[in-house]
């Protein structure tokens, strides 16, 4: 690629550099950069004004993009310029750009848009018979001025003036050149937050913390900044740096909206976290800060210059951005005097690794901020000593820099736990733990759940965790719904595994700081998971360990106690083994996963397999074991397939894993993390959730089947629809025409019923050769049309019935008999615009101003648009949209929906899949 940057300082020097691999870059600027020169391809030296850079564009007008570092020409028509000469720019238009160009503009927009919590208290002083009234007004306060003053247009009362008198000096002496805003003094901790954007989908890097002030100790006038360091903040957690996520994507939209253009480019937020811990924005830029953008692209692991051109094309949602997560510190090496009256001197500028040259020409300092100087570490203090030593090697002591940025003396350093391996640690306490036993302790040691003896009934008690699943589970859902059904269903599966009943179920929740959307997510969860299988959530517990856990992250542990119901005998050769299908992982094997994830980007459908919730076999277990003898189970858990049957399985038998068919989520994993078979089936269930051995019967596979708890044959879909029916044509090339599809012959659409003559539909149908009737409700009441669906769905012995653009409201008879086996898709993310359809729900969308919309796949029950949500996928909304497009690209959403719940339900949905018999080991 062919990329313009405009600028020569040290944030283009770096910029320049991360996008130097394969392209050829030009650069724009006014003086020569001994480092950017020896870099570029092309190097004009000329003043930066839109004249002159458009100039540029034109000549050379294979520029992929612009690269906007100097913010001279934020306030001209550059940018809207280049769009008509086809140029694309990372950098706003003019109009968003007043986000920087103008403080009041930002403040009143933030006022006008429900965000006022956010601005301190503000006034604009127009003329000088404005200013006392308005200092009045304030008990101390600060002076802005509000156009663009190259980081030097602040005056904070008490820093840079004592008095009121001073102040409105400062004012009369200012108010000639640009017109001030007065804003009260507020007090706390600074941070910055960078958001690349390119309209509708963000990055956020994470928080910075810059250095204004000339000297050590926050002394002395305002710089463009002496440097800048990137740690782990104590003074903010990870719902303020959230909220603050939030409020640049929500500002990005609102500017947006009100000039239907897109903001492509850089949101440079600066916050501060105030004494009475309320976040308010200090001011909007719209470039990388200079010197927070050497910590920033320093931490970056995906090429700027890739990410440039997603955010150029407004692709940004395709591309996974990767940043290492390290501490480092930035300094500005400065000449004497600066900043009020440098001295222009000689130095021998020699390139250095994480050396940048900033206001240097032909060794001259240019009487700015000199030379960069970069380093990182583990820890703080590792990334201060490599950045101070740096400096004393390239040995320019004539220059000065401050020697405090990034030296704290309580530098904070996260704790961890150390421990064995858990086979290790469970044989170590083994002594110990059954030293406490008495005649009352049934069962082995080890097992699955512990079991305990009470008059005439046996407790079967189990503990356990989520583990790390909840990391992705809060990046990817935002909230920890998903793992408290995880902790539930599978601790119910643990003491399943002991012939338990589930009685009631405790939790118990540790984080840094709690906080209550995540905490309440994660009990409803809980709540549903109990509630399904008549189990009771009796009580809970929470704590707060700020010294133990990391920022944002949560712990979650239940502990269930259920009732020995089943007698288990012993597994024998010649018992059948029955495996069921997981969902998923489940709940193990993620520290591998994330692992795995932090180089490779899964596609929708297997990060939904990922994420999905552990499921509960005791529906399925208890069928089972109605009708014959269960020997053993096995919970298919930490270990995976290998390690956990050896937990149930007599040391001289075994059974077969050879032939597994792995699902699509094992597929990937093995694949992108260059697994072999046996490591595949030591940390994962490979696809297997949950295994149960009975005694052999001639009976079962027929049990099984007429039971619904194993698939025999293709799927059979049966279809209800009113409209056109395109979704039709997706389903249908997936199962008969695709035989690189997951559905390609393992499914069939067997009847089409629609109850309206020419509504689309059944033509369709017939051009696809698929069995369809038209059954016209005008002959039937509710109830008995209806009745009459049902018997034609089970003459074709339908297994399950998709509701495509069906427009009559299904009856509770319809819905009871095709319980948890009839599925609509919904053109919103419900519960969002519930009850409406077609174009009227894309125009709902747009109307409410959302960035983001979607499909829903739920089960179809008597409550409109009601019934369990079982997937949902999202796409973006652009600016451009109308309720026409909108749709179209969420039909291809409901489509692609559709092909996954078919695959999840054969494949994912606690199906038998595995079936074979026990051995003796040779």
């Amino acid at each position: 690629m062919k990329i313009l940057v405009v600028g020569c300082g040290g944030r283009e020097n770096i910029l320049i550099q991360k996008l130097k691999t394969n392209n050829t870059i030009c650069c724009i600027g006014p003086w020569i950069n001994p480092d950017i020169h020896k870099l570029c391809k092309y190097y004009l030296v000329t003043q930066i004004n839109e004249y002159n850079v458009l100039n540029y564009c034109r000549v050379h007008s294979d520029i992929d993009y612009v690269v906007i570092g100097s913010e001279t020409l934020l306030e001209t028509n550059f940018v809207n310029s280049c769009k008509q000469l086809n140029i694309k720019c990372i950098g706003p238009f003019r109009s968003l750009a007043q986000l920087e160009t103008s403080k009041y503009y930002t403040r009143l927009l933030l006022k006008e848009s429900n965000y006022d919590c956010y601005n301190p208290k503000f006034n604009m002083i127009s003329g000088e018979n404005d200013i006392i009234n308005i200092i009045d007004k304030y008990d101390k306060f600060v002076i802005k001025l509000n156009g663009l003053a190259g980081g030097k247009g602040v005056f904070v009362q008490d820093d840079h003036f004592k008095t009121r008198e001073e102040g409105i000096k400062i004012i009369k002496q200012k108010i000639k050149e640009e017109s001030i805003l007065i804003e009260e003094k507020l007090e706390g901790q600074e941070f910055s937050l960078f958001t690349l954007t390119d309209g509708y989908s963000s990055f956020h890097f994470p928080p910075v913390q810059d250095y204004k002030r000339a000297y050590d100790n926050d002394n002395g006038p305002n710089t463009g900044g002496m440097g800048s360091i990137m740690t782990d903040f104590d003074f903010l957690n990870e719902e303020d740096i959230v909220k603050c996520e939030e409020i640049n994507n929500n500002i990005i939209r609102i500017i947006q909206q009100k000039y239907n253009e897109p903001y492509i480019g850089i949101l440079y937020g600066s916050f501060m976290m105030t004494n009475s811990k309320q976040i308010k924005l200090i001011e909007y830029n719209c470039r990388f800060g200079d010197s927070e953008v050497f910590n920033l692209l320093n931490s970056l692991e995906t090429d700027l210059s890739i990410i440039f051109k997603h955010m150029a094309e407004q692709r940004l949602n395709e591309l996974r951005i990767e940043i290492k997560i390290h501490n480092s510190i930035v300094k500005y090496l400065v000449p004497p005097g600066y900043p009020n009256c440098s001295e222009k001197i000689k130095i021998n500028y020699k390139p250095h690794n994480n050396v940048y040259a900033a206001s240097i020409q032909n060794n001259i300092l240019l009487g700015s901020r000199a030379i960069a100087v970069y380093g990182e570490g583990d820890t703080l203090d590792e990334a201060y000593n490599n950045c101070e030593e740096l400096i004393k090697k390239i040995n320019y002591d004539n220059l000065y820099w401050r020697k405090d940025i990034g030296m704290r003396k309580d530098a904070y350093k996260m704790a961890g736990v150390d421990i064995d391996k858990g086979n290790k640690f469970v044989s170590l306490i083994k002594d110990s733990v059954k030293s406490t036993y008495n005649e009352n302790v049934l069962g082995n040691y080890g097992s699955f759940g512990g079991q305990f003896k009470l008059n005439n009934n046996v407790l079967v008690a189990s503990t356990d965790g989520v583990g790390t699943k909840s990391i992705l589970i809060k990046k990817y859902k935002n909230n920890y719904y998903n793992c408290g059904i995880d902790i539930v269903n599978h601790s119910i599966n643990d003491i399943l595994v002991q012939g338990a009943k589930p009685l009631f179920f405790l939790d118990y929740i540790a984080s840094d700081k709690l906080d209550l959307n995540d905490s309440t997510s994660f009990v409803e969860g809980c709540c549903v998971a109990c509630k399904k299988a008549n189990c009771v959530l009796l009580g809970g517990e929470t704590a707060e360990m700020p010294t133990v856990y990391n920022k944002g992250h949560m712990d979650m542990v239940g502990t269930i106690v259920g009732e020995k119901v089943m007698n288990i005998e012993t597994v024998q050769e010649n018992d059948i083994a029955i495996g069921f299908s997981s969902s998923g992982p489940q709940t193990n094997g993620y520290t591998l996963i994330r692992k795995i994830m932090e180089k490779n980007r899964p596609s929708k459908i297997i990060l939904n397999q990922l994420l999905s919730s552990h499921q509960s076999v005791l529906d399925q277990i208890n069928l089972i074991h109605s009708q014959f003898t269960i020997t053993g189970m096995c919970h298919i858990t930490g270990g995976g397939l290998t390690e956990n049957i050896k937990r149930t399985l007599p040391y001289d038998l075994n059974i077969p894993f050879d032939n597994i068919d792995y699902p699509l989520w094992c597929k990937w994993l093995k694949e992108n993390g260059n697994l072999s078979d046996d490591e595949m089936k030591k940390v994962f269930n490979c696809g297997i959730g949950f295994i149960v051995f009975v005694r052999p019967n001639e009976t079962l596979t027929e049990f099984l089947i007429k039971n619904n708890l194993m698939n025999h044959k293709p799927l059979r879909i049966g279809i209800l629809g009113s409209t056109r029916g395109s979704n039709i044509n997706a389903i249908y090339d997936a199962i008969y025409n695709n035989d690189t599809s997951f559905l390609y012959n393992k499914a069939e659409i067997v009847c089409t019923l629609s109850n309206k003559l020419n509504g689309g539909i059944l033509q369709r149908c017939q051009d696809l050769g698929i069995h369809n009737e038209y059954v016209p409700s005008k002959d039937y009441n509710k109830n008995d049309y209806d009745e009459k669906l049902i018997q034609i769905f089970e003459n074709f012995n339908v297994d399950i019935i998709l509701c495509i653009g069906y427009m009559r409201i299904l009856t509770p008879i319809f819905t009871n008999k095709w319980k948890h086996k009839c599925f609509n898709v919904h053109p919103s993310l419900l519960p969002l615009f519930s009850g409406k359809m077609n174009l009227d729900v894309h125009k709902s969308v747009l109307e409410a101003g959302h960035d983001k919309t979607g499909c829903t796949i739920h089960e179809v029950t008597d409550d409109v648009d009601g019934g369990p949500i079982i997937l949902q996928n999202m796409c973006p909304v652009y600016d451009n949209d109308t309720p026409e497009i909108l749709k179209k690209r969420v039909q291809k959403l409901e489509q692609e929906s559709l092909i996954e719940l078919l695959y999840n339900y054969i494949h994912l949905s606690g199906k038998v899949i595995y079936l074979n018999k026990v051995n003796k080991n040779i």
